[in-house]
């Protein structure tokens, strides 16, 4: 599992927020992680199961379909514009900061699934009481290009960190 700490520009564009609010922010940890790997190994992946938020990452395009970005993760430019490239994509990344601003922002924390906007996609896996505040976990099919991207995205732009269950795996 790799750990990335990220420098937020939400907290730039927000200086005047209170400090508690910020300091929300700041404990957020985001999960990218497999949804193929959760459903072999379940007990593996209680904490994602227990996360306030879950996004669904499947519908953007998938890198594991192109020869060149297969053997890639989402840590590489090439697969973070691949997954970025289209109108949708950059819909959805709009659509989940807003939505995750509002939920954090909002008294007293809830659970959400966030899929792509304006559908009601489901996950196949039952979700937990929420345990831990401040956790987003975010999935795809293998968990090493789209869920990756989204969840350093979305570490970058809330300055928290950002831990990646299935990078370091031998995944084919």
């Amino acid at each position: 599992r790799r750990v990335h700490g990220g420098i937020g520009s939400w907290k730039d564009r927000h200086a005047n927020m209170s400090a508690v609010v910020l300091r929300s922010f700041a404990h957020l940890v985001i999960r990218s992680f497999s949804l193929k790997q959760m459903q072999l190994q379940p007990s593996k992946y209680g904490v994602i199961l227990s996360s306030n938020i879950i996004i669904d990452a499947r519908h953007l395009p998938n890198p594991h379909h192109v020869s060149e970005l297969k053997h890639l993760t989402g840590d590489a430019k090439e697969v973070k514009s691949f997954v970025l490239a289209t109108d949708a994509a950059k819909e959805s990344v709009q659509y989940w900061i807003s939505s995750i601003e509002t939920a954090i922002l909002s008294s007293p924390p809830s659970q959400m699934l966030l899929a792509a906007p304006h559908t009601t996609a489901t996950l196949p896996i039952t979700t937990a009481p929420v345990v831990t505040a401040g956790t987003i976990a975010v999935c795809c099919i293998g968990g090493r290009h789209r869920s990756v991207v989204i969840a350093n995205l979305l570490g970058c732009h809330f300055g928290c960190r950002v831990e990646h269950l299935e990078l370091g795996l031998n995944m084919h």
